[in-house]
């Protein structure tokens, strides 16, 4: 009798240690898995890595700077831009009136915003260009950028519903066994006490 519930005991334990290194491992896979279709995706365009902008803001500032007149389609990719008088009055450029503010608090060095926008200020001859930008991933493909959310987001939505996924099946099979297990243990010790 003794001899019986140690065993039990025992493959109860393996059971519950088995399951629980499955576990571990599918989640460690599932995020494996997340950051190298990440990678792969930004290695291949379709995706921008968080620093695109800025980088291609940083590239633009010597023509920017000594361009006769800033135009739109000088802008750089995933950039918006104002054009200020020396006084802060606008120009051009097609950031939104509500963001003007602060474009205009970019000049006067304010940096980021918090919305999550970063700017680059361009000193041009009686006149600032300035850059709003910001550095997240984001899709190559304007239709995307338009109807997904965000790739960041779409990632950790996709993890946390795989995961999920994961933990509900592992649980539902782990139950199903273990109520065999049990069931055949506890006919097995009714014999052994008959």
């Amino acid at each position: 009798m003794g001899r019986v519930r140690k065993q039990r005991e025992i493959s109860l334990s393996l059971l519950y240690i088995k399951y629980f290194l499955f576990l571990f491992a599918g989640v460690i896979a599932i995020g494996v898995l997340a950051m190298f279709l990440f990678t792969s995706l930004g290695n291949s365009g379709a995706i921008y890595y968080a620093n695109y902008a800025e980088n291609q803001a940083n590239a633009s500032f010597d023509k920017l700077s000594k361009a006769d007149k800033v135009s739109e389609d000088m802008i750089p990719e995933l950039s918006q831009y104002t054009i200020f008088t020396l006084d802060g009055l606008v120009k051009s450029g097609n950031i939104e009136p509500g963001g003007l503010r602060r474009a205009w608090d970019a000049v006067q060095g304010s940096t980021s915003d918090n919305k999550g926008n970063f700017y680059k200020v361009i000193p041009r001859d009686q006149e600032y260009c300035v850059l709003r930008y910001k550095i997240v991933p984001q899709y190559q493909s304007e239709t995307l950028r338009k109807y997904l959310l965000p790739p960041q987001t779409l990632f950790a939505v996709s993890v946390i519903t795989l995961v999920l996924f994961l933990v509900i099946s592992t649980a539902l099979h782990f139950g199903y066994v273990l109520k065999k297990k049990t069931r055949r243990t506890h006919i097995g010790s009714r014999s052994h006490t008959a």
